[in-house]
C-alpha cells in the first residue's frame, strides 16, 4: 500500500508542491525579480543549454552503466528516475539524492544491490570527471595561483582520480596481490570472494 502512495502521480505532485513552497519561502523574491529582470538572456540560454546537456550526459553515463550490466530498464525510466532523484535531492541531507535513486531505481529491477552498485558506481565516475576537470582548471588557469599549491592540488587530484578509476578492478588487483595461501583464508575468502 506504501508503494502504491509513493508512486501515486497525486503524492508526488503534493511532494514536488511542498519541495517547491519550501524552497520559494526561503527566497529572496525582491532580489530574485532584480536578478531576473537584469540578466543577459544570451547567457541565461547559454547557461540553460550547458545545463540540458549536463544532465543529458549524466543520464547517458547511468544508462551505459545499467546497460553494460543487462538491467531490464528503459533509457526513458531511468532518464525519469535521474530527474525526480535530483530533485528530490535539493531539499535532502548530502546524498539523498543517491539513496533515493538506488531505491527507485531497485522498484524497477529485481536486484537491490545491482541498483546500489550502479549508484555507486556513477558516482565515483562522476567525482573522477570533476576531479580531471579540476586538473585540466588548474593547468588552464589564471597565472595568480601560486605555482606550487596549483602542482599540489593537481598532483592530488589526478592521485585521487587514479585510484577512483583502480578501484574499479580493486577485486582482480587484490586477487594478484594476495597470496594463493592467504586467499584460502576466511580473511581472504572475505576479501576475494569466489
Amino acid at each position: 500500500m506504501i508503494g502504491r502512495l509513493v508512486t501515486s502521480f497525486w503524492f508526488r505532485a503534493g511532494l514536488s508542491a511542498t519541495i517547491l513552497a519550501i524552497l520559494v519561502t526561503q527566497l529572496d523574491g525582491r532580489g530574485a525579480v532584480r536578478a531576473l529582470v537584469g540578466v543577459d538572456l544570451r547567457y541565461l540560454v547559454a547557461a540553460m543549454v550547458v545545463d540540458a546537456a549536463a544532465r543529458a550526459t549524466m543520464i547517458a553515463r547511468w544508462a551505459l552503466l545499467l546497460r553494460s550490466s543487462h538491467a531490464p530498464i528503459s533509457v526513458w525510466s531511468v532518464a525519469r528516475i535521474f530527474l525526480i532523484t535530483s530533485f528530490v535531492g535539493t531539499v535532502l541531507p548530502a546524498g539523498g539524492a543517491d539513496v533515493t535513486r538506488a531505491y527507485a531505481l531497485s522498484q524497477h529491477i529485481a536486484n537491490g544491490r545491482e541498483a546500489i552498485a550502479s549508484v555507486t558506481v556513477d558516482r565515483l565516475l562522476g567525482v573522477s570527471a570533476l576531479l580531471t576537470l579540476g586538473v585540466m582548471g588548474l593547468a588552464l588557469g589564471t597565472p595568480d595561483v601560486e605555482l606550487p599549491l596549483a602542482r599540489l592540488v593537481a598532483g592530488l587530484s589526478l592521485a585521487a582520480a587514479a585510484a577512483l578509476c583502480v578501484s574499479f578492478w580493486a577485486d582482480r588487483l587484490v586477487r594478484l596481490a594476495l597470496p594463493e595461501w592467504l586467499q584460502r583464508t576466511p580473511l581472504g575468502q572475505w576479501l576475494v570472494p569466489v
